[in-house]
């Protein structure tokens, strides 16, 4: 193991974030901070194309989690409806 490699044990002893399965295939972290994880084959290339067309500019809301907060950030996310998650 690499001496400055991320640890798995740092971020399951951590309590801020949400929990991610870190025992799904293909599972990796990449980075400790942020934790970065990143999922081998989770989508295939038609279906990353299919997401990116359809979760566009247009579709896209800020991210702001207040409303003072919405002239500050800079990021937006997408929501799929509950009928488009298969």
């Amino acid at each position: 193991m690499e001496e400055n490699a991320p640890s798995l044990e740092a971020y399951l002893s951590q309590e801020t974030f949400h929990r991610i399965n870190v025992a799904f295939p293909g599972v990796r972290l990449l980075h400790e901070r942020p934790y970065i994880f990143a999922v081998d084959d989770f989508a295939t290339t038609e279906e990353c194309l299919e997401l990116i067309r359809q979760f566009d500019d247009e579709n896209a809301q800020p991210s702001a989690t207040a409303p003072v907060q919405e002239e500050l950030r800079t990021s937006s996310s997408v929501f799929p409806s509950p009928d488009e998650v298969v």
